[in-house]
């Protein structure tokens, strides 16, 4: 006889697993930690009995698991993302990046982050043939351009030239760090 898995979790989820006892198990470890490193009753059952109830009245409420069980999976997500980041940035940094400040943090770090969220923006359906691109209409894109070749003329004539831009020297540098050239 072969497990299904998917309709182990539809059973689970027929008597109350998820609505009940996951919640019930999340608040009462988070409340019985909260009491035995605060030590204010200094009492181990005491406070199992305490986390217990408030556990209890917690999973009492449908509200508040509903707040939890849209909460808790977001945050998971918020994590992954933050974890694919750090992965994504010590693939480009490998081990030549080990000396904090330097530019090639700056580099690989914004490597990372156009590499995930390109990765989070397409999984997620607002990539490049989601809706939200087709609400930019010429005026929109027109005045976007506009506004940006304005900034580029600002930015072009109040510039020091007096010397060299210390940010190409340093992201030369970090280069000249990062492959070793």
């Amino acid at each position: 006889m072969a497990l299904d898995l998917r309709s182990l979790f539809v059973y689970w989820e027929s008597i109350g697993v998820f609505d009940v006892l996951l919640p019930f198990f999340l608040i009462f470890s988070v409340s019985f930690a909260i009491l035995e490193q605060t030590q204010i009753l200094k009492n181990k059952k005491i406070n199992a009995i305490i986390a217990g109830m408030i556990g209890v009245l917690f999973v009492n409420n449908p509200y508040l698991v509903g707040i939890l069980q849209s909460f808790v999976p977001n945050i998971a997500m918020v994590l992954i993302v933050i974890l694919m980041f750090l992965l994504v940035a010590g693939t480009f940094l490998g081990a030549k990046g080990t000396t904090p400040g330097n530019s090639a943090y700056a580099v690989a770090g914004i490597i990372a982050l156009v590499f995930v969220l390109w990765a989070l923006v397409s999984q997620t359906g607002y990539g490049y043939y989601s809706d939200w691109a087709y609400y930019f209409d010429d005026q929109t894109v027109g005045t976007i351009l506009l506004v940006g070749v304005f900034v580029f003329i600002i930015w072009f004539v109040t510039r020091d030239t007096s010397q060299p831009p210390k940010f190409w020297n340093k992201l030369k540098e970090g280069f000249k760090d990062l492959w070793g050239t």
